[in-house]
């Protein structure tokens, strides 16, 4: 949630609510995993959290037990084309 209300708070704000709302239908717990996954590569956003959960929540708390780097994801690995 701090990630995604860090800035613009009154534009994210409705997409916290909705990160929060997923609760409901897949429970706290598979939340909470979903999130720590997302952030894992670099993304904090309703629909990444969204689509973790209806994806399916199997293996998701290992997962979320070890830091990931989310570089190659973002092109940032050291095989990524630079641009200069």
């Amino acid at each position: 949630m701090q990630q995604l209300l860090g800035d613009r708070v009154v534009d994210r704000l409705r997409a916290a609510q909705g990160v929060i709302r997923l609760a409901d239908k897949h429970g706290a717990e598979n939340l909470d995993a979903a999130c720590k996954r997302a952030l894992a590569f670099g993304f904090s956003d309703y629909k990444t959290v969204k689509g973790i959960l209806k994806n399916g929540v199997s293996g998701i708390h290992e997962a979320a037990d070890f830091e990931v780097s989310g570089d190659a994801y973002r092109g940032l690995s050291r095989f990524s084309p630079t641009h200069h």
